[in-house]
Formats: C-alpha cells, sequence, structure tokens
C-alpha cells in the first residue's frame, strides 16, 4: 500500500525523467528497447555518426546509502513523517541466517536495500532519478534498474567522442558522492554509425578503457553495430534449441508428459524467448 501510494505521487509530479524505465507503470524494458531503437534509427535518418555506451552498478541495491536516499525523497517533495518512515526502514536492520535447524547470530545492516520487498526497487528508482541532471545537451540517456545507456549522436566524430567520454565521466563523478561504482567489465562501447569512418580512439571509465563491441545488449536484447539483430536471432535460435532438447527428453512415449503438459511448457519456456523484443527486431531490414 504504501509503494503504491508513493508512486502514485510521483508518478502525478512527474518526478521521473521520461527515459527513467523500471518498476513504474508503463516503462517496461520494452519500451525502453524500443526507444533505444528509435533514437539510433532518428540519427541515422540524419547522417550523423552514433556511439552507445552502456554502464552497470556493480552491486547496486547493496550499495545505497540509505541517508542518501532519504535526502533525495526530502528534495522531491515527500513529507518529513515519510521520509522519517524510509530512514528507519533502511537503518538498523537485522539479519539472520538459519540453516539445518541452526539459527546464526544476528549483526545489523546500515547499507543498501533490503531485497526481496516490495518498495525496495522504488526507492532504488528514487535514488537514480536525479542521474538525467547531469546529463550534458545533445546525449541520450536510458537507466533501467543498474543498468544506464548512453546514445552520443552528432555529424562530428570528434563531439561524439568528446560528448561520451565527458558523460561517462559525470556519471562517475555522480556515483562517487552517492557510494555507488560503475563496473567497467560490464561495460561496452558500440559504433552503431552508418558511415565509412570508424572510430580509432578509446573511450575509459575509470581509467579503464572500455571495450569496443559489434554488439550490445540491452535488457536482454543484442542490438548489432548494423542494427540487423542476427547476434540476436543466432542467440535466441541456440538458446531454444537447447530447451527444446530437455523438453524431447521429457516427453519420451512411454513414460513422458502428456501433449497439455508440454504445450504449457513450450509457451513458458521456448515460445517466450523467441517473441521476446520482437516489437523491436520486426522492423529489422
Amino acid at each position: 500500500m504504501t509503494c503504491r501510494r508513493l508512486t502514485d505521487f510521483f508518478l502525478k509530479e512527474n518526478i521521473f525523467h521520461p527515459h527513467h524505465f523500471g518498476f513504474l507503470p508503463f516503462r517496461s524494458c520494452e519500451s525502453l528497447q524500443m526507444m533505444f531503437f528509435n533514437t539510433l534509427l532518428k540519427a541515422r535518418s540524419n547522417k550523423e555518426y552514433i556511439i552507445a555506451a552502456s554502464l552497470n552498478i556493480s552491486s547496486a541495491y547493496d550499495s545505497v546509502w540509505p541517508d542518501g536516499v532519504v535526502y533525495k525523497a526530502l528534495q522531491i517533495g515527500l513529507s518529513g513523517h515519510t521520509a522519517r518512515w524510509i530512514h528507519e526502514f533502511l537503518t538498523n536492520r537485522t539479519v539472520q541466517v538459519r540453516w539445518s535447524g541452526k539459527l546464526s547470530a544476528s549483526f545489523t545492516s546500515n547499507r543498501g536495500v533490503p531485497q526481496g520487498c516490495c518498495i525496495f526497487p522504488f526507492l532504488f528508482t528514487i535514488y537514480l532519478h536525479d542521474v538525467f541532471e547531469i546529463i550534458p545537451p545533445g546525449v541520450t540517456c536510458f537507466i533501467y534498474a543498474d543498468d544506464i545507456f548512453i546514445i552520443c549522436s552528432d555529424p562530428s566524430l570528434r563531439n561524439v567522442k568528446t560528448k561520451l567520454q565527458i558523460t561517462i565521466q559525470k556519471i562517475q563523478i555522480w556515483c562517487q558522492t552517492w557510494k555507488l561504482k560503475l563496473d567497467p567489465t560490464k561495460s561496452t562501447v558500440v559504433n552503431f554509425s552508418n558511415k565509412r569512418q570508424t572510430p580509432n580512439f578509446q573511450i575509459s571509465l575509470d581509467n579503464v578503457y572500455i571495450p569496443w563491441s559489434n554488439n550490445m545488449k540491452v535488457l536482454g536484447l543484442f542490438f548489432s553495430a548494423n542494427l540487423s539483430f542476427n547476434c540476436h536471432f543466432n542467440y535466441v535460435a541456440k538458446k531454444a534449441l537447447k530447451r527444446l532438447g530437455y523438453l524431447r527428453a521429457l516427453g519420451g512415449s512411454n513414460s513422458g508428459a502428456n501433449t497439455v503438459h508440454l504445450l504449457r511448457l513450450v509457451n513458458a519456456c521456448i515460445r517466450s524467448i523467441c517473441e521476446f523484443g520482437a516489437q523491436v527486431t520486426s522492423y529489422a531490414g
């Protein structure tokens, strides 16, 4: 009930940026994928250089600073009583583990948001909502949970490099300020430009070069540099064939599952992954 009321309040006040997805009504991963794809198509139609970067926050939920959540909640309009409740909810939490009938000693946690409760994703969304305030003009940013996607486009390749590097540095400083850390090993840079001139520079994060790639995984959907989605199709086909092999073992003629149960398994395990992202891949040329 508390989570629903808070969500309704912030949506009514238009607190969250239109490019902030996840844990909010009508802002699914499919919506982000479609908007990401449309941004690339628009830049291509303008014959601009396009470079995108995907960033990931390391141990994001466990690294959230409770006082920072309360501060941001107050900044965006929550009353003192609600903010005080959030602070008490996040601090001095005791944790115990039961294993084989034995109970461990309790310890107090004053870091992160408690995973498993319905309100923790919303609190994390509040924590990240002001990232968009530091994004430079001409740069498009999308956020879903702890994943950040940046698209830089410009007629000049040099300007694209400069804007992308500055944006990543600003996000890195923001993370340091709010006790979060970007993971360079889970970050990638992709050249989506339809140009003959290819980038010959490096983009760095925390003094580590981000690797270039021909594909970018955006919430489970692989975007190829040429926007063909062949990499995603191959990935899905391989995954579906593997699961199909498991279903064949379950569908033996003597003691296997009946047709009704097999169809349910096919819809849940195979059809679901084949249809995922179809609203984007159906536009592939």
